[in-house]
């Protein structure tokens, strides 16, 4: 099964597992910390090596986002024979607009040198203009898609951020509910968005398994870092849609 990601580590995380359906895996390509709104808007030309003070990954990460390399890799490749998993997760980052083009506000590009020369106008995911943008983003996002993929060749993975956590056996509930809450809603919006413009798409929806965070996972404690159940049973559904 050759895959390629469009989403983020609660995706991505699943194929570290020891799961036998791994080895069945030829992972293509991933990219991660990009929003829609940032793919669909015109490149920065930059190169790789100008991002300084972040790892090689997160270097990876922010210079795909700012060139817009999801679409390009789209273009030059052929993935007639291969699947593609889509997960919104890190739709979380709010955006900047530096009047030539939209920019992914990570973690990474924070920190990275680039920020501190930044001169755009930081933009919240909660205002209904950003929402309609998305919106407007994704059906782009969708036709490009709909070129290249038959619609069972597209995953979609409702990955949401979770209300509670195990640590030591025991379930205890995130102190920032409100913030996870406001989060998901605008996760279910999206999903919705996808799912109803894109029929016939595949669907992975694990919320009803009451799954957990991880207080130590390898990448930190977060809503969006589950406990390792989660990622088997992820691979369980996938080998399913392998077959």
């Amino acid at each position: 099964m050759k895959i390629t990601i469009h989403g983020s580590c609660v995706t991505r995380d699943a194929f570290e597992m020891d799961h036998p359906f791994v080895k069945d895996v030829i992972l293509l390509k991933y990219f991660a910390r990009s929003s829609i709104i940032s793919a669909d808007s015109p490149p920065i030309i930059i190169e790789e090596s100008d991002i300084q003070n972040i790892s090689l990954f997160q270097k990876r990460c922010v210079h795909s986002d700012l060139v817009k390399a999801f679409y390009l890799y789209l273009e030059d490749n052929d993935l007639k024979n291969s699947y593609i998993i889509i997960d919104f997760i890190d739709e979380r980052f709010k955006l900047i607009n530096n009047k030539q083009t939209w920019i992914t506000l990570s973690d990474e590009y924070q920190n990275s040198n680039l920020f501190s020369i930044n001169d755009g106008k930081i933009y919240d995911r909660d205002s209904l203009w950003i929402l309609d943008l998305w919106k407007n983003c994704c059906s782009g996002f969708i036709n490009r898609l709909k070129k290249l993929f038959e619609p069972t060749q597209v995953i979609l993975h409702k990955a949401f951020w979770m209300e509670e956590y195990l640590e030591d056996n025991t379930v205890k509930k995130f102190n920032q509910l409100n913030l996870i809450k406001k989060n998901n809603e605008v996760l279910n919006e999206y999903y919705s968005f996808f799912e109803s413009n894109f029929s016939g798409v595949r669907v992975i929806d694990l919320t009803h398994m009451n799954y957990k965070a991880d207080k130590n996972h390898k990448w930190g404690f977060s809503p969006v870092h589950y406990v390792n159940e989660y990622y088997m049973t992820l691979l369980d559904h996938l080998e399913i849609i392998s077959r």
